[in-house]
Formats: C-alpha cells, sequence, structure tokens
C-alpha cells in the first residue's frame, strides 16, 4: 500500500543508489540504460516503453534495447487484489465473478492479468487490474524527473533537447495508459473496424464492468504467434498467417487510420485460424492527410519514384528552423541511392520509414508523433513477419493492397477531399517560394546544378518574381474556390440554379471571374 508520507528524499536516495550501482560516470550504453530502468521500477519501465515509440527521441540502437522492456514484474498480492476489486465494484468479489484465479496470467509494470467466470452467466473473462497506487507512485517519480531535467537544463543551457517537455509528453501518454476506459474505447473502435475481417479480431470488451481500473475482457484461448511448436502441431500454414498479419496491419493503416502501435508476438495470439490482437492500450491514429501521405510513400517506394518520395518526406514534417535545403536533398539522394540500388526483395518499409524520419530529425523537421509510432510498429512487426516467413516482402502487400482497394467512383471524392485538406498547408507553403529561389541560385554557386547563362538578381528580376507569385496565389484561390464548390455540390442543399446548389453555382461564376482577370493579364 502506498504511504502517503513516503519521503521523495529517500526516493531520491533509492535511484541514486541504482545508478551509483550501474556507474553510470563510466559512461551507457544502450543495454545499461534497459538494466537501470527496469531495477528503477515501474514508473521508468513504462517511460521507457513509450519511448521505445518515439523513433525521433533517441538512436537506433536504443530504441531497439527499451523494445526488450516486457520483462515481467513480480504480482499484487492477494490482499491489494481484493482491495482494488472490492473498492471499484463496491461488492464483495463472489458477488461479481463466480470464479476468480488469484494466479496471474502476466504481470507488467502498470497492471496484471487474471482470469474468472462472470457470476451472471458463468462466461469465461480476462480482467486487467491495475496495480494499487500505481497512479501515485508514477506521479511521485514523475515530479523527481522534473526536478532532475530543470537541473540538467540549469546545466547544460545549449542542449537542444528540451527535457521538461520530453517528461510531460511521456506522463500524458502513460495517464492515458493507465485509464483503462480509454483502452475499452479502443477495443470497441478496433472491434468494429474488423467486423467484416474473417481473419483477425480483438477480444470482446464488457464496458459495463470495465473502469479506469480493472478492464474486463472475452477470454481468449489460443497461443501466441511466436509459439513454433503449437503452429506446427495444429497444422498451420506460417506464410499464409504472414501474409494475413501483413495484409491487416496495412489495412490498420491505409483503410483504418487506426493500427496496433505495440504488435510484439505477446500481443498477437492464433485462435481457430484467426489473428486475435491483444492489448489495445497504446493505438496510433492517423488523421486523412497523414494516412494518405502513408500510402503515397509506400507506393512511390514500390515503384522507385524518388521525386514523389523526396515531396513526401518533406510534407510530412514541419520544420522547426530554417531548412537547409542543399543540405537536406543532397541526405535524401545519398538515402535513395542507398535503397534504389537495392533488389525489391530485400527492401524493408520498416528501415526505409525510419531512416526517413532520421534525416528528418537531423534537420529539426518534427513529424506527427503518431507517424513516429507506425516507425516503430513496422519494426515491430517486421520482426515477426520474418519469423514467419523469412521471404515476405511488405513493401509489395502493401502496393497491392492499395492498389486493389482503390474504387474509381470513390477515387474523385477523396481526391476532391485530399486537395480541400492539402490547400490550407498549400497557402503557407506559398511563402516559402522565395526562399527556395535563393537555395536553387545556392546550389548554382555550389556547382549542384548547371545553366547555360548567367543568373543576376536584378530589379527585373524581382518584379518576375513578385508577378509570379501573385499569378499564383489567384491560381490557388481559384482552385480553392472550384474544389470548395464542388464538395458542397455533393451535398443536397437548397436553393438550386441550374441543376446545382446556388452556392456552388456562385463559387463558379467567381471562379470564372477570377480566371479571366488571370488570362487577361491583370495580376501581373
Amino acid at each position: 500500500m502506498f504511504n502517503k508520507n513516503y519521503n521523495e528524499r529517500a526516493r531520491l536516495r533509492e535511484i541514486l543508489s541504482i545508478l551509483r550501482k550501474h556507474n553510470i560516470l563510466a559512461g551507457l550504453s544502450p543495454q545499461k540504460v534497459r538494466l537501470i530502468l527496469e531495477e528503477l521500477g515501474p514508473t521508468y519501465i513504462k517511460m521507457g516503453q513509450i519511448m521505445s515509440m518515439q523513433t525521433d527521441t533517441l538512436p537506433y540502437e536504443y530504441l531497439q534495447e527499451l523494445g526488450k522492456l516486457r520483462t515481467d514484474v513480480p504480482p499484487m498480492s492477494n490482499e491489494d487484489l481484493l482491495y482494488i476489486i472490492e473498492e471499484t465494484y463496491g461488492k464483495n468479489i463472489n458477488e461479481v465473478f463466480e470464479d476468480f484465479d488469484y494466479t496471474c496470467l502476466g504481470s507488467a509494470s502498470i497492471a496484471q492479468v487474471h482470469s474468472a467466470k462472470l457470476k451472471s452467466d458463468g462466461t469465461k473473462v480476462v480482467l486487467k487490474i491495475q496495480r494499487r497506487d500505481i497512479y501515485k507512485r508514477m506521479e511521485q517519480d514523475i515530479r523527481l524527473m522534473r526536478r532532475a531535467a530543470r537541473m540538467i537544463q540549469k546545466v547544460k543551457k545549449d542542449s537542444i533537447i528540451d527535457f521538461g517537455n520530453i517528461i510531460n509528453e511521456l506522463w500524458k501518454t502513460a495517464q492515458e495508459e493507465m485509464n483503462f476506459v480509454t483502452e475499452a474505447e479502443n477495443a470497441d473502435i478496433f472491434y468494429k473496424n474488423h467486423i467484416k475481417v474473417t481473419y483477425a479480431a480483438c477480444p470482446k470488451v464488457y464496458k459495463e464492468l470495465s473502469s479506469e481500473r480493472i478492464l474486463v475482457m472475452e477470454h481468449i484461448d489460443g497461443f501466441f504467434i511466436d509459439n513454433e511448436e503449437e503452429m506446427e502441431n495444429c497444422g498451420y500454414d506460417r506464410v499464409e498467417i504472414a501474409e494475413k498479419l501483413a495484409n491487416d496491419y496495412i489495412t490498420q493503416i491505409i483503410d483504418d487510420g487506426f493500427f496496433h502501435a505495440d504488435p510484439h508476438p505477446g500481443n498477437i495470439k492464433i485462435l481457430n485460424g484467426k489473428i486475435i490482437w491483444l492489448d489495445l492500450g497504446m493505438m496510433g491514429h492517423l488523421n486523412p492527410r497523414d494516412k494518405n501521405l502513408i500510402a503515397d510513400l509506400i507506393f512511390a517506394v514500390a515503384h522507385h519514384d524518388t521525386s514523389k518520395i523526396k515531396d513526401i518526406a518533406l510534407t510530412l514534417g514541419t520544420p522547426l528552423k530554417t531548412i537547409d535545403h542543399v543540405k537536406l536533398y543532397s541526405d535524401i539522394d545519398m538515402f535513395l541511392s542507398k535503397y534504389g540500388s537495392m533488389e525489391f526483395g530485400n527492401l524493408s518499409l520498416a528501415s526505409i520509414v525510419t531512416e526517413l524520419l532520421d534525416i528528418l530529425n537531423t534537420h529539426q523537421i518534427k513529424v506527427p508523433a503518431n507517424v513516429s509510432m507506425l516507425a516503430r510498429g513496422l519494426v515491430t512487426l517486421e520482426g515477426v513477419l520474418a519469423f514467419l516467413n523469412p521471404n515476405i516482402n511488405i513493401i509489395d502487400i502493401a502496393a497491392n493492397h492499395i492498389k486493389n482497394s482503390k474504387d474509381i467512383a470513390d477515387e474523385f471524392v477523396k481526391k476532391l477531399q485530399r486537395m480541400a485538406v492539402e490547400l490550407e498547408g498549400s497557402f503557407e507553403k506559398v511563402a516559402l517560394i522565395p526562399g527556395y529561389t535563393v537555395d536553387i541560385l545556392k546550389m548554382v554557386a555550389k556547382g549542384q546544378a548547371k545553366i547555360n547563362s548567367e543568373l543576376q538578381i536584378s530589379e527585373t528580376a524581382q518584379s518576375f518574381i513578385d508577378r509570379m507569385l501573385n499569378r499564383i496565389i489567384i491560381g490557388m484561390i481559384i482552385v480553392a474556390v472550384i474544389v470548395g464548390s464542388s464538395l458542397i455540390a455533393l451535398v443536397d442543399i437548397q436553393p438550386v440554379v441550374f441543376n446545382l446548389p446556388l452556392f456552388t453555382t456562385i463559387g463558379y461564376v467567381i471562379a470564372a471571374a477570377l480566371s479571366f482577370s488571370l488570362f487577361r493579364g491583370k495580376y501581373k
């Protein structure tokens, strides 16, 4: 039980003792960091697990080592279990469950899992029960982390890493994981997304029995996907399982925009030929823009479209400082030449995405957190797929999925919607055109581009650039009006003029007037 008078100084001394034991003054290695976090306890284990998903935070070798932080921790006492269950339901445990197995099925940093039978109808269920006072203990450790971060920031004033923000982000994620209501909602969405999928699913959640500290789910038998012996005994085709697993994960990313962020073998079971996804506490969300960009990236990689890959890499992120485009394009060119010389069967989608994110991170181009989470998920999944079928290529499967899932009637609407979503970002990028022009001139000066005539920035050249920008801006406004008017036309809105909604007709007239003015050269 957590002692409210728990002395923070005592905890700090405990932490310092562990750090001295591992002799951190002699330097840190990925393995040493993992061992230290395991010994520091649940807060640090969970933080390490969360950090292993953030590919833009630490070097790859640290991410790989932190990904091993899934070691079981000692389970709670039966006394603590009873306290949490009876306090949560406000009843004696025997009034809720006909049978409760005190031997845990698995014990992790935040919670542990037990099997039971419902009192109401004898249905076999699984309970994920949060550790007693874990929130208070983690909150206390976070306070100590923040104190240490402030000290580090004072000593290392020139550090580009904001430790305070990193800790805040990690704590926010940890709080979400400790709220099992969120996981229940995730499972509900995931379950509905897979209703029509015949070969994959997740456990059903009993939301009426679930709360922030207890999650009640359907009991799943079967075996874990890395159990080679059971796979063989049941006569499953590992190649077929691998292809189904890859297809389902690509569907989660491209079609649903809602994917399992930690697809390690302990979170995937096989039951009656079906892939069952477990532990839906850490899920990734992709908005329509990022979902489309990932789909375009996969397709571009599959077709070795280097120009498209460059465009996507720059569109994915938000610059935190002025970009050195000469250096950025050079780095991307080197990256693409490396993969361009490889045979298609040897290409790794996870490696390509991870290295692209590393390049963007080096140039301080921030990518959405869920894209980083996706990169980590792909790395983990490719390990599982390699175990099942070393010859599988997820890029090929993903490209075919994207190609086959396109519906001609639906694509037109999607393209209009995509144009509308991306239009806002395009307006912002117009302002960067003068900067790009200067960068091109730098490339010319450094011999990275060749021209046959001397280019001088004069008043005439500046005037030309100004006219060009004016025309581009008016052109984009025209496109915006046409796209917006077309989207309105898809909705049944009154009144109607010429078989079109009035606002659509007005929009088209305005676009026509602007186009006429543009072609006549009014905007010079």
